[in-house]
């Protein structure tokens, strides 16, 4: 068994019982790679109330030199204290170490760190490479780094890129070909590693990345080039200046022998590849029969996280449904093969039971080179056989309640209830043109959403075709064509509606994508052909019959809408509402969007669902995107006034001639500025031009109105408010923290406070950098904030233009 894997066979356990004790002092290596005495950084981070009494101990390692550098403190975004303890290490000697574990007492006990392997190459592993820059021939070391021993096919591997220069320099991104892996891109490491090699003093340059085989045999990481911006001189007319400038290293390749899955795996096994443990828990203990429950699914361990399959409910069919698994976006950094994935699943009982079931994962443990199943604990909970009436609450605002009586949010609405109309301004009504306008406005949206998508193809029939387009991928090779069509079937065909020639295809899958010599596998273009052309029927009838099927089989009327449409899913979240469930109605009014950019009344709602979480930072954003929507929703209104009220948000309170030149764009003013100069300058141009008495009359007239439209235009253009809620769509953020925050002077915990930032505050990006963001407030206070704390106000995949 390889080095490398040793210390995490017993990492969960490790965990565990460290957690009990005092939590987890974690470790983090610059570097995992290493030649022969190269200095790189160890980070060990503890979050603590307050600082312990000491640094952390451990046993010397004889084969490795770890020296103390220094200890910091950084305040996280929930206020909570996160202490940094920076050590060096250096080694001679060949071969793979282990970084030994470190302790040290907390409050509540003894925090533990894990283990972690380092190696150190020989030098015979770099190469000797020569760059011109500039007037000179700059000679660098580079190399490819991976593990010792072979990975296996779907297992996730560190791998580094190693550039050594004689001089200091930026780091950039490093790109690798990768035939045969899956490969994030290599990115850079902030800090320089020191190493003495044959020619000389160098600086090491870390570009860290995971890579993923997708086939057994041999394959290969690089060649690519490394991007490193270096300080260059340059003479220009006599003066020798000095300029940073972006350089292109070349990366040898390096080969890697993967090797193949052994046979047997079992059923469930949907290619988890590492070492896992998975954890349960459930929102509620207590609901009413049919009621849905949201499980959160906790995989903690090593290996290929970011392509993990959700864990399943381990339950005979016919008692639970369970909806589609979301899965929440990582918080660990994407590019380790440790950490955490959570995911959200929605089930629903379709009987009384006393309890939620297990979930498992069945995953390839390459420690042991076996398949091993983790599960959770089953979960007891309560069943009220029948509907009750709803605990006494408080007596909820209205929209005529004042902001200052309000002593909490105005309740739900109803998201598919239609947006209110917009009356106009009151002159508009004279005018016959605007009522035509808008009928035939009316018009053409109803024909675009009520008309013609009963033309289309079903969201279903789209998702379908799409799939089978990549299935009949032309570059497919056999082996990845009968993985993808086994997927197809297990999502869209149900067990019962499969024919011979679907179960014996998933026969094959089992079988034949699991044996060592896959490459031998083929299966000609007919067979190919009548493999999706069997997938297409069977799925496209399927889809056509779940509407009669869910009437035979869950007792549904005609008349009654399905269990999972949105106006059901509303009524279940209204209800999980007024039962206090505040996360599962946030989970149920996730899934009630069947468009791309949600409606202003379910934003409103999603926004009241974090207020009750005790998220105000998110309620307010919520609001705000649902003013975007609808900037007249009422509701939406009222509860943003009582947040900001509440918190204490940075606003503006404006004049009433401010608030009446914004309700026009600040665009219009300025083309009325230059409407007006280009009047006056007519005018002038026609008072020599005319000389005539009535020409003269009108091109003072002219000259007279050009100056007042310019006057006025210049005066309105000045006057507008030019601040943070003024700024571009796609430049607004807010401030979404759960406790104030503070804005300091420099993108560090080292600078010095500007001003606190309530949640709810609306701000401008004005540049971002790294972890920190400089934004601009409603009242032109300039600070830094950490960029966790931020949320934009458009989310970056849709554009500002729709809005949202």
């Amino acid at each position: 068994m390889s080095v490398l894997r040793m210390p995490f066979l017993g990492l969960v356990l490790l965990a565990s019982s460290a957690s009990l004790a005092g939590g987890i002092l974690d470790a983090k290596l610059d570097s995992a790679f290493l030649v022969k005495g190269e200095v790189t950084r160890l980070s060990l981070e503890l979050e603590d109330r307050t600082r312990p009494a000491s640094q952390p101990v451990f046993l010397p390692n004889p084969d490795l030199q770890i020296k103390f550098l220094q200890d910091g403190l950084r305040i996280l975004r929930n206020r909570k204290k996160l202490f940094i303890y920076t050590y060096s290490i250096q080694s001679f000697k060949e071969g793979t170490h282990l970084v030994p574990t470190f302790r040290i007492t907390t409050t509540s006990g003894e925090a533990v760190s894990q283990p972690l392997p380092i190696r150190i190459a020989p030098l015979s592993e770099l190469t000797l490479g020569t760059r011109k820059t500039g007037r000179r021939d700059l000679r660098y070391y580079s190399a490819v780094f991976a593990p010792d021993e072979a990975p296996y096919q779907g297992e996730t591997f560190p791998a580094e890129v190693k550039v050594y220069l004689p001089e200091t320099a930026n780091a950039g991104m490093a790109e690798l070909d990768h035939p045969g892996l899956v490969a994030w891109r290599f990115e850079a490491i902030p800090s320089l590693n020191r190493v003495v090699l044959p020619t000389g003093n160098h600086f090491g340059l870390t570009f860290r990345s995971t890579a993923s085989p997708i086939r057994s045999g041999e394959v290969t990481l690089g060649p690519g080039r490394a991007r490193i911006v270096l300080r260059t001189q340059r003479v220009q007319s006599g003066f020798t200046l000095w300029e940073n400038v972006p350089v292109d290293f070349d990366i040898p390749a390096r080969q890697i022998l993967t090797r193949a899955l052994p046979p047997g795996a079992p059923a469930g096994f949907n290619g988890a590849v590492g070492r896992f443990s998975i954890q349960s828990s459930a929102d509620t203990d207590e609901l009413e029969e049919g009621d849905p429950i949201a499980i959160r699914l906790t995989v903690t361990g090593r290996g290929n996280l970011d392509t993990l399959p959700a864990p399943t409910l381990d339950a005979p069919a016919g008692e639970w449904k369970s909806y589609e698994p979301s899965r929440l976006e990582r918080q660990d950094e994407r590019r380790d093969v440790t950490g955490t994935v959570r995911f959200s699943q929605i089930i629903r009982p379709l009987a009384t039971q006393p309890e939620i079931p297990s979930f498992q994962l069945v995953y390839f443990d390459p420690g042991t080179a076996g398949y091993e199943t983790a599960r959770t604990a089953p979960i007891l909970f309560k069943t009220r056989p029948g509907k009750k009436s709803s605990p006494s609450v408080a007596v909820i605002p209205t929209l005529s309640t004042p902001v200052e009586d309000m002593q909490g949010i105005l309740g739900l609405v109803d998201p598919l209830r239609p947006a209110p109309s917009s009356s106009g301004m009151p002159w508009l009504r004279w005018w016959q043109l605007l009522p035509a306008t808008l009928g035939l406005l009316l018009l053409a949206h109803l024909l675009r959403h009520r008309v013609l998508p009963r033309f289309r193809r079903s969201e279903r029939e789209r998702q379908v075709l799409a799939a089978l387009a990549e299935i009949d991928r032309p570059d497919s090779d056999a082996g990845a064509f009968l993985r993808s069509s086994g997927s197809f079937i297990e999502r869209w065909i149900p067990p019962d509606e499969r024919s011979d020639l679907l179960k014996e295809l998933l026969t094959r899958r089992d079988v034949d994508c699991f044996r060592p010599n896959i490459g031998d596998l083929a299966i000609d273009r007919r067979e190919r052909s009548e493999i999706i052309r069997s997938l297409k029927t069977l799925a496209l009838n399927t889809g056509r019959t779940l509407a009669v099927a869910a009437i035979m089989l869950g007792g549904i009327s005609p008349g009654e809408e399905p269990s999972d449409s949105p106006g059901q899913l509303h009524r279940q979240a209204e209800h999980a509402w007024s039962m206090g469930n505040y996360r599962i109605a946030l989970e149920l009014y996730t899934q009630t969007n069947p468009d791309p950019i949600p409606s202003a009344n379910l934003l409103y709602n999603l926004g009241n669902c974090h207020y009750q979480l005790g998220e105000p930072g998110i309620a307010a954003l919520h609001y705000h995107r649902a003013l975007l929507q609808n900037p007249k929703h009422p509701e939406a209104k009222q509860n943003l006034r009582f947040l900001e009220t509440k918190l204490g948000s940075i606003t503006i309170l404006r004049r009433p001639y401010e608030r009446a030149l914004a309700r026009l764009d600040r665009k219009l003013y300025g083309n009325v500025l230059l409407a007006g100069g280009w009047t006056t300058a007519l005018a002038i141009l026609a008072l020599f031009a005319f000389p005539s008495r009535i020409g003269r009359f009108g091109a003072f007239c002219g000259f007279a109105s050009g100056t007042l439209l310019t006057a006025a235009a210049t005066a309105c253009f000045l006057s507008y408010p030019d601040d943070a809620e003024f700024a571009p769509l796609d430049e607004q953020a807010i401030v979404t923290s759960s406790a104030r925050i503070e804005a300091r002077t420099e993108a560090s915990t080292a600078g010095n406070k500007v001003i606190d930032a309530p949640p709810g505050s609306r701000c401008r990006i004005l540049a971002p950098r790294g972890p920190w963001t400089y934004v601009e407030f409603a009242n032109l206070t300039r600070g830094w904030l950490p960029a966790t704390s931020l949320t934009p106000l458009v989310p970056p995949a849709t554009k500002p233009e729709q809005r949202l």
